[in-house]
């Protein structure tokens, strides 16, 4: 169910970190648990892999009608698995509510985090440097 099936003859060494969070997840599902809790599933791993732990989260949640709840920083990976979305700053709830009031929301740190995780890194390399010329 977790995509895993594939290493099972393979030593913890030799298996990649998202391929080991897969395994972390089917563990927990061995329980027939009601509910799973996904501490930063996405980090150390790339971006492919990213997007594959996030389908299965949203496979899992849907199939098995598991409650799922995400600890994570990345706010793509929140929108993509969120029904609803608690917004923590130093151990204090400063949002809750949906992914579309959140992005209307007019808290500070909220508003920053959203528009620094959405800071495309390739707009900023694209963009054609100043010629930059030295008069003497």
């Amino acid at each position: 169910m977790v995509g895993a099936i594939h290493i099972r003859d393979l030593l913890p060494s030799e298996v990649s970190t998202g391929l080991k969070r897969s395994v972390a997840i089917a563990r927990a599902l061995a329980a027939n648990p009601e509910a799973v809790l996904y501490d930063e599933p996405t980090t150390m791993v790339d971006p492919i892999m990213a997007r594959r732990l996030g389908d299965l989260i949203v496979t899992l949640k849907t199939q098995l009608k598991l409650t799922s709840l995400v600890v994570t920083h990345e706010m793509r990976l929140a929108e993509k698995l969120a029904d609803h979305i608690i917004f923590l700053d130093r151990a204090r709830v400063i949002f809750s509510g949906t992914v579309a009031e959140m992005e209307r929301s007019s808290e500070p740190v909220v508003r920053n985090f959203l528009e620094l995780d959405r800071f495309d890194m390739r707009a900023l390399l694209s963009r054609k440097e100043p010629d930059y010329r030295i008069v003497a």
